[in-house]
């Protein structure tokens, strides 16, 4: 847990700590029938490939059909197997994808706790198991199972995304009633699952179709998404950049809240591709980009314009806020080594930022823009390799406190080439300034 704040680390423990002893309570519940096992490894296996499918589509949206196999364990399972059947859903997705441990803890300690208190609320209401379940009142008991199951999932998201990293309800996202519906829709199959199956447990088989029905639907956000993105990157691309800036802005006006706008720009891009090649450059955009979005909060809205140019939205920052982003960013990539393919030795790179704020700076997205292009540019005059605000009582820069970068030309000749790749006489030190500008000094 050496990646998580004191905070973070106490919070999880705690939920860690609830989770184990909801487990061990119902662990000494002595009710667990051969059927019983049967029925909770179809289950389990059913989630982990579920689970397993969701983590191989790669998209950012947390749509997954594992709940549906979940909460069909809460109305047909003992409560001594819900938390194994949580755990063979997480597990095979961790050593698969070599998921971060504290996260798939964090998912599995979420899950059994949804579980269990999903499972309480249905025997508070007259649920016990499937016998009533297709009664009226068994049918809204489950029901209301299943809202406590997604409701409290995302309360304690929402409460790590607090603790982690200071996010308010509006800004995780999780208020919104789509993505609820949506939630609360596919684990409600898993209410189907467990009417049929106390029924006949062959035909649980006829909610495969409608399952598959339902995976199509999901797909729709992410076909939205990887329409939005930048297929080199992995970044927004700049219709998406637009279309957020202005949803940011409008979201600030409504709440008082200030938004900023970063721009950054790969300046002497062409002494990489002159030296190097063009792969060496996109290798070298590549992890900038990856630099960008592991430096970012999650709600940060990070976008490639074309080219070397790149563009941030800072929710909730002013001007300190953003420049201490940028400066971070900054400071990571001067630091980094850029392994390219047509080199035996990394490069080296540095970068510059632009930033302006609202309300100070300006109150439009045009505007935002502009004055942080002009902020890139004050930045690059400046000697590079440091970050720039523009403010609007002397259009000067905010300079950081970081040396200025020599301009560098390329390699004067390939000494030779082998079957390692290109070998060159020096590890030359590239000055790199980030900025949305469509034509950048040099």
């Amino acid at each position: 847990m050496g990646e998580l704040r004191l905070a973070s680390r106490a919070y999880l423990l705690l939920l860690l700590a609830v989770a184990l002893g909801l487990a061990g309570a119902g662990a000494t519940v002595n009710d667990v029938s051969v059927s019983d096992l049967i029925i909770a490894v179809v289950l389990a296996c059913a989630a982990a490939i579920a689970q397993l499918l969701r983590a191989a589509a790669g998209s950012k949206q947390a749509f997954a059909l594992s709940p549906v196999f979940i909460v069909a364990g809460v109305f047909l399972l003992p409560p001594a197997l819900l938390a194994p059947v949580v755990a063979i859903t997480f597990i095979p997705e961790w050593v698969r994808y070599r998921r971060s441990a504290v996260v798939t803890l964090f998912n599995m300690v979420n899950v059994v706790l949804d579980s269990f208190a999903a499972y309480i609320v249905a025997s508070l209401l007259g649920l016990h198991r499937t016998e009533s379940i297709l009664t009226v009142t068994g049918a809204l008991a489950s029901f209301a199972a299943v809202v406590t199951f997604i409701g409290l999932n995302r309360l304690l998201i929402a409460g790590m995304l607090r603790v982690a990293r200071g996010c308010s309800w509006q800004q995780t996202g999780l208020l919104d009633f789509d993505t609820f519906l949506t939630d609360l829709s596919v684990a409600s199959v898993g209410i189907l699952i467990a009417a049929l199956w106390s029924v006949q447990p062959a035909l649980s088989a006829l909610v495969a179709l409608p399952l598959y029905l339902l995976a199509r639907a999901l797909e729709g956000p992410a076909l939205s998404e990887l329409a939005q993105s930048d297929r080199k990157t992995g970044l927004y691309n700049a219709r998406h950049f637009e279309s957020a800036l202005a949803a940011e802005l409008s979201r600030a006006r409504r709440f008082g809240n200030p938004v900023s706008v970063a721009m950054i720009d790969l300046d002497l891009m062409r002494v990489i591709n002159n030296g190097y090649g063009h792969v060496a450059g996109d290798a070298v955009i590549r992890r900038i980009a990856q630099i960008i979005r592991q430096g970012i909060r999650e709600y940060d809205v990070a976008a490639r314009f074309g080219g070397e140019e790149f563009a941030l939205v800072l929710p909730g920052c002013g001007h300190k806020e953003a420049i201490s982003v940028c400066e971070r960013l900054r400071a990571e990539v001067a630091e980094s080594e850029f392994v390219i393919p047509t080199s035996r030795t990394p490069i080296r790179a540095t970068m510059s930022a632009g930033v302006a704020s609202y309300p100070q700076d300006a109150a439009d997205p045009a505007s935002l823009v502009h004055f942080a292009v002009q902020a890139v540019y004050m930045a690059k005059a400046r000697g590079r390799n440091r970050v720039g605000a523009w403010t609007v009582d002397d259009t000067e820069t905010h300079q950081v406190a970081t040396q200025p970068v020599e301009p560098v030309d390329a390699p004067d000749r390939v000494t030779s080439l082998d079957s390692d790749g290109w070998r060159n006489s020096g590890l030359p030190r590239f000055a790199l300034n980030w900025a949305t500008i469509k034509s950048p000094p040099a």
